[in-house]
């Protein structure tokens, strides 16, 4: 072989070596060395193509787990009262039916599996048959399978921490009264917990004057707030065959069940004898003895306190309460000649300052009666056209202030659902915790109102109030119709997406 021979069967093999490793070179003329480029392109090509199918293949996507307990803090009652908790797991994103296992650590220390499901389509799972008759800490947590291309989370773990009754409970702001019940200070420290956790409480009015369907607006429901009327309460007393035992028995156990009781007053008008809607008077009368609407008024409230000690007492049905190995002592929260600043009742729009005077007179009646089972509370009217600033009639010394606002839904209102908070922020200046006292629609006549809005719009606005009332249905007046959960459109959806009724409101 010449030495020329021997260069180019080198540079030959050179040029193949570098074909194979997939580097392109200019190539020279000859057929040859087309033929192997070609090779070369379809093995590259080949290449790219397995390359393209691995990549290809989907990736699991991450997601998160919360657990928590809502709430985290409840007070245990040596009379076998509960506050209800339960365990949440949330998983985001909120993809439905995806499986989460929660457990619980029992004395021994071993995790027992308490419930398996799939998440709702919220991408929730709720735990409520948690005990809570008995004081200890308990240790919860949760896992979520990889499903729905979607990674598995891990356990995350939370605790349930309880306080006895006895002595236990402190409220982050003390009651007004200083002689307040234990009740009324668990009551007050619960109310408090709920706003350091940013839960709402989903509330329900009920027709306390009726006999057998006083409790219609609750089935199917257990609402975290019961608001019942105090005249109408007393009306169950007023008539030939009473029934108020019954009614204040039931009340009395649906508060042992966790229930938080809300009063409300209808003060019958001490002046002309007609019921709250009669006209408006001016309020000095009811300061200054001997006068008919001063001795009316203050005689209706004392039958009002009687009422109200029954519950400080326990005491519903004789028979139930005779059998009872504990009381059944209830507190309540109290709001009395509520919307002062509107027109719509006979102490509405009175002087600010005389207002505020019968407000102080109240209480120390209730003093004088040692009735000591009252959360005070104080609720005004949203601003509207014929309302003036609400927070000009909040009393100088109340546990809880309340803001009662109404969707018009006329049909020359705003059809969309909304929650007008104005009026909000001059009562909640001035008192140390806040609701939502009455809500709801107004004038609906088929009930297409979603109370969702409520939850959206407090949310938004960075707002914490403790609970949010819906009325109950009603008739015989324009703004008369559906009102209570069951009865609107969106009333059961929300209620459902608030564990234990207690929504967050959390952003």
């Amino acid at each position: 072989m010449t030495a020329s021979t021997r260069r180019s069967a080198a540079a030959w093999a050179a040029l193949l070596a570098l074909v194979v490793s997939g580097l392109v070179l200019a190539p020279p003329s000859s057929g040859s060395v087309d033929t192997l480029r070609v090779a070369a392109a379809d093995r590259a090509s080949s290449a790219e193509t397995h390359d393209k199918r691995r990549s290809g293949k989907k990736r699991k996507k991450k997601s998160r787990l919360s657990v928590r307990l809502t709430p985290a803090v409840v007070t245990v009652y040596g009379n076998g009262a509960t506050e209800p908790t339960g365990v949440l797991a949330q998983v985001s994103p909120a993809v439905s039916r995806r499986p989460v296992t929660i457990q619980r650590k029992d004395d021994a220390g071993v995790w027992r599996t308490v419930e398996k499901a799939r998440t709702n389509r919220n991408g929730q799972v709720f735990f409520g048959a948690v005990d809570v008759t008995s004081l200890g800490t308990q240790y919860f947590r949760g896992k979520v399978k990889a499903s729905r291309g979607y990674r598995k989370v891990g356990w995350r773990t939370t605790t349930l921490y309880t306080r006895s009754n006895d002595g236990g409970c402190e409220p982050t702001t003390p009651l007004v009264d200083q002689q307040a019940t234990g009740e009324a200070v668990c009551l007050a420290a619960r109310l408090d917990r709920w706003a350091n956790a940013g839960l709402m409480g989903i509330g329900q009015q009920v027709n306390i004057s009726s006999f057998e369907q006083w409790d219609a607006p609750l089935r199917g429901i257990n609402p975290a707030i019961i608001g019942f009327d105090l005249q109408e309460l007393d009306q169950a007393a007023s008539v030939e065959h009473p029934y108020v035992d019954e009614n204040i028995e039931g009340l009395l156990q649906h508060a042992h069940n966790g229930a938080i009781l809300v009063a409300v007053w209808h003060a019958t008008d001490p002046f002309s004898g007609g019921t709250s809607h009669s006209p408006r008077h001016r309020l000095e009368p009811l300061l200054q003895e001997g006068n008919e609407a001063y001795e009316r008024f203050w005689a209706d409230w004392d039958r009002k306190l009687d009422l109200i000690k029954r519950f400080q007492e326990g005491a519903g049905e004789p028979d139930a309460t005779d059998q009872r190995s504990q009381c059944w002592c209830t507190a309540i929260v109290l709001r009395p000649l509520h919307e002062a600043n509107g027109g719509f009742f006979w102490w509405g729009k009175a002087k600010p300052s005389t207002y505020k005077k019968v407000y102080a007179r109240l209480q120390q009646a209730a003093a004088a009666k040692d009735v000591n089972n009252i959360v005070w509370a104080s609720a005004g009217n949203r601003n509207t056209s014929t309302t003036t600033n609400p927070g000009k009639y909040v009393p100088p010394r109340v546990d809880l202030g309340g803001l009662d606002t109404y969707d018009p839904e006329g049909p020359n209102d705003d059809p969309r659902d909304y929650l007008n908070l104005e009026g909000y922020d001059a009562i909640a200046s001035k008192v140390p915790r806040m609701a939502l006292t009455e809500s709801g629609p107004h004038g609906s006549k088929d009930g297409s109102w979603n109370p969702a809005v409520i939850t959206r719009t407090v949310r938004k606005q960075r707002l914490r109030p403790l609970w949010s009332m819906l009325w109950y249905d009603d008739s015989g007046y324009a703004e008369a119709g559906p009102k209570q959960i069951t009865s609107v459109d969106g009333g059961m959806s929300w209620y459902r997406s608030c564990p234990n009724a207690l929504c967050s409101v959390r952003r």
